[in-house]
């Protein structure tokens, strides 16, 4: 008897399910939808993968930050997207605290480069649905689709 993982099914189909549901939030439902969908699914770019090279990129980076010290290299917003694309793979949002220590920038310049990231349209700021007072940050289809285009063509 041959056993079959369907975790990683699972976790694809919940990946596909959030780029639909970004492109009708961001289009609504009509003809130009369908017609996106369709792009999506021919373009073989955009597939579910692990996140195998985002962790070898982090871990390079720890290493270097080991060898010269961490206050010579400084990539806030790249240390934001590379966290929020790994939580995007898993189907999980960080909280702007996680993202602020994530960036290794103080709060002030963390702060900045999100709004930076949210001004270009690459991550969201949505509300927690378990605690109000607190802000959970996403990449955006876009965001999410130029990272996985990154990784694609990189590895």
């Amino acid at each position: 008897m041959k056993l079959i993982d369907t975790s990683m099914d699972r976790v694809s189909i919940s990946s596909h399910l959030r780029l639909l549901a970004d492109l009708i939030e961001s289009e609504g439902c009509g003809p130009t939808v369908m017609d996106r969908v369709s792009q999506i699914y021919d373009t073989p770019k955009l597939v579910k993968h692990d996140t195998g090279f985002a962790d070898i990129v982090k871990s390079f980076r720890a290493k270097r930050d080991q060898m010269f010290g961490g206050e010579l290299f400084g990539e806030p917003a790249w240390e934001m997207l590379l966290e929020l694309f790994q939580a995007r793979q898993v189907d999980r949002r960080l909280s702007v605290k996680s993202l602020t220590i994530a960036s290794k920038a103080p709060q002030t310049t963390a702060g900045r480069y999100l709004a930076d990231l949210i001004t270009r349209g690459l991550t969201k700021c949505i509300d927690d649905p378990s605690d109000g007072r607190r802000k959970l940050i996403e990449l955006t289809h876009e965001g999410y689709r130029r990272m996985d285009e990154l990784f694609v063509e990189a590895a």
